[in-house]
């Protein structure tokens, strides 16, 4: 049932209200007319209650009611009680505001009690973004009086125990007199410029991380890290990866209060930006304040992994993996002791050939940038060759050509990829699950290139609940093949993908056998409205068999 619609009565469409004003979130509930759904609808209001006395029974309900890509404020009241349910606000869902009692935000409860070590359908661990109880994607949200709540409690000693009670991913929201409680990872305020007045915000270790560019004002900001000796928490874990990116975190007027011993930040990011100003801290602030996430060691030198040498396994601290950096600098047209010109293979920092090659918790990285007006720019980071490989929580950092994903069949989960151009290219099958690729692109990049050339062929690269950002206009992928095949699935687009999608790589023949695909992919770089036409929308049949590791045989030789 759609509720309402963005038309008047004469058919004429409404203007956007490109602003946020204090009337979106201001409703008084006992001039509501609960019978009266007809002059509800005309005021852009739907009553949620959980004893069957409105709209719907649940948020979720109320939010599907709003028609895609609206333009009028929807008022969603939500009266007392306990809502045991998670909420989803996709991108085409703009201008919602989720109202309760601003005076008693205690008594409208929306719970949740997921965790990242979760597992979903298929066995694999749901991540850190899947945990949230409320996920906001669209613009202009607003809310008040509400909890959100995650009651996952993580323990110091315990790993992958994040548990998000609210994530937002859309640009321009504002919260007033909200409640966010959970312990890891409590909000996850991800990207866009965000407002939180007067808010309460409870947890334990980077209770507020992510990439937006928030302002926090007036708000009470409460630890519940374990009273113990040495450091039991941090507030703040930004996100920032650099200069070129516009976000950080401002407390102004704040309180912080509490128990434990936390930071006040850590740096996420390379570049993270975190500011207090005329706030109040108790005494629960660790002295040093500030945490660098531990000062990188970097191994400067070129690693070869023969065929000869299987069963190897980096092994790096998953939950720090900018400690440990294997760097080089190598690019394609550098020369050899020979003067022979490398090539792009061999600018590679770390190559393996071998198979059941393992790494976690480090950083591998070709530090090279490339002139946009040079040739023989490419450098590589991580060139993989053998079969059966599986990397869990690595940074790959580089910008053209970074991970040479070469041949052989291999599972990246959580990892994090960044380059501007091609910067996951080869023709090997592959899964990348809960990843990050971060565009560093100044103009054009790309970030997929796959090389496959024949229907006889089966490999392809598989991004499954992937989320793309960065800088630059970039494309998912380029037919480097003649039979390229890359597919995107339930990935989050940033608005750096350009609206065309993929390119031909200038070779108009490969259109025909290609098979690039998306299928429910979300965020504002989503929208397939100017997508190349030889590009496809999957249906479930024909994204199911890219969506987990049986795309890399990976019943015969995973036991995750």
């Amino acid at each position: 049932m759609v509720w309402l619609t963005d038309l008047h009565e004469d058919g004429v469409k409404l203007e956007a209200q490109r602003y946020v004003t204090w009337d979106d979130i201001k409703m008084n509930f006992d001039n509501i007319d609960i019978s009266n759904g007809i002059l509800r609808k005309s005021q852009g209001i739907i009553v949620v209650d959980s004893n069957g006395n409105g709209d719907s029974v649940t948020v979720q309900g109320a939010i599907d009611m709003v028609p895609d890509f609206n333009f009028q404020r929807i008022k969603i009241l939500i009266r007392p009680g306990l809502y045991r349910e998670k909420v989803f606000i996709p991108s085409s869902k703009p201008f919602i505001s989720l109202i309760g009692n601003e005076n008693h935000p205690g008594r409208t409860i929306i719970t949740g009690n997921s965790k990242a070590c979760d597992k979903d359908q298929y066995g694999n661990e749901i991540g850190t973004i899947a945990t949230a109880t409320v996920t906001v994607e669209s613009d202009y949200f607003c809310a008040t009086g509400i909890t959100f709540e995650n009651t996952v409690a993580a323990l110091r000693q315990e790993q992958d125990k994040q548990g998000v009670a609210l994530r937002l991913a859309g640009d321009k929201a504002m919260l007033y007199r909200v409640r966010i409680l959970g312990s890891q990872d409590t909000l996850y305020d991800d990207k866009g410029s965000h407002y939180f007045f007067k808010c309460y915000i409870q947890g334990t270790v980077d209770f507020i991380c992510g990439n937006a560019r928030s302002l926090f004002q007036s708000c009470d900001l409460h630890s519940v890290a374990q009273d113990n000796v040495g450091i039991s928490g941090a507030i703040a874990a930004h996100e920032r990866e650099s200069s070129d990116d516009d976000s950080g975190f401002s407390f102004v007027n704040c309180k912080v209060t509490g128990s434990g011993s936390v930071f006040l930040g850590r740096a996420w990011g390379e570049y993270s930006r975190i500011i207090y100003s005329k706030c109040y801290f108790d005494a629960l602030i660790h002295p040093q304040g500030w945490f660098d996430w531990d000062v990188p060691s970097r191994e400067g030198e070129k690693v070869h992994i023969p065929a000869s040498k299987p069963f190897i396994a980096l092994v790096g601290d998953q939950n720090q993996t900018a400690r440990t950096i294997i760097s080089g600098h190598d690019k394609a047209s550098d020369t050899d002791q020979y003067g022979s010109i490398l090539g792009t293979s061999r600018t590679a920092t770390l190559t393996v050939e071998s198979d059941y090659f393992c790494a976690t918790g480090i950083t591998i990285e070709n530090t090279i940038i490339p002139d946009p007006k040079g040739v023989g720019m490419q450098g590589v980071a991580l060139r993989l060759t053998g079969d059966r490989s599986v990397l869990y929580r690595v940074r790959i950092l580089g910008s053209q050509d970074t991970l040479l994903d070469d041949a052989g069949s291999h599972y990246f989960y959580q990892c994090y990829i960044q380059g501007s151009v091609d910067f996951i290219c080869g023709n090997a099958k592959s899964l990348y699950k809960n990843c990050t690729l971060h565009s560093i692109a100044k103009g054009y990049g790309a970030i997929a290139a796959q090389h496959r050339d024949s229907e006889n062929q089966d490999t392809g690269f598989s991004f499954v609940n992937c989320k793309i950002k960065g800088s630059g206009r970039v494309f998912l992928g380029r037919a480097w093949g003649e039979y390229s095949r890359i597919i995107y699935s339930k990935c989050d687009f940033d608005p750096i993908i350009d609206p065309k999608g993929w390119t031909d790589w200038n070779q108009p023949s490969r259109r025909q056998h290609t098979v690039f695909g998306e299928y429910q992919c979300r965020g504002s770089g989503a929208n397939r409205a100017g997508r190349v036409t030889w590009s496809k929308t999957l249906n479930e049949s024909e994204a199911e068999p890219f969506l987990d590791v049986k795309f890399i045989g990976g019943q015969q030789w995973l036991r995750l």
